[in-house]
């Protein structure tokens, strides 16, 4: 830490190291002022204008990343979609598919993280989660 620099809470500066992660890639994402949160617009191959949610816990520990607005079921299609959602979660190990109250799919996945870790174990979970999104939009289409 330079002399005369106020520290930055874990939460922000565990977003920090992933953030330059990302711009070393070359990755576009949004981050927000007022919370340890960086989003990250993405296109798959089977699925459009996804963002995945990176959310940071106060203590810098761990890290929620959420993905929202997968895709829209009628109030007709809910049984059909939450035996979907039964069925990915079966499939898929590292993330967690549910309807949410506007129902949309979303999905979500937890990590565990540390001050050195950081910036890989999010990277990692990125490229995860949108590979596991591409075969879940797939397998919807």
């Amino acid at each position: 830490m330079a002399f005369g620099r106020k520290a930055l809470p874990p939460a922000y500066a565990a977003r920090e190291k992933f953030l330059k992660r990302l711009d070393a890639q070359g990755v576009h994402y949004a981050r927000e002022a007022a919370q340890p949160v960086v989003r990250i617009p993405y296109n798959g191959e089977h699925f459009r204008d996804v963002v995945f949610s990176f959310v940071f816990d106060e203590d810098g520990l761990s890290v929620g990343l959420r993905v929202f607005s997968i895709a829209k079921f009628g109030r007709s299609q809910l049984d059909d979609a939450f035996e979907f959602c039964n069925r990915m979660n079966s499939e898929f190990r590292w993330m967690r598919f549910f309807v949410d109250g506007d129902r949309e799919l979303t999905a979500s996945a937890d990590a565990i993280v540390t001050a050195d870790t950081c910036a890989d174990v999010c990277r990692q979970l990125l490229a995860r989660a949108v590979g596991i999104v591409d075969s879940v939009c797939k397998e919807l289409n």
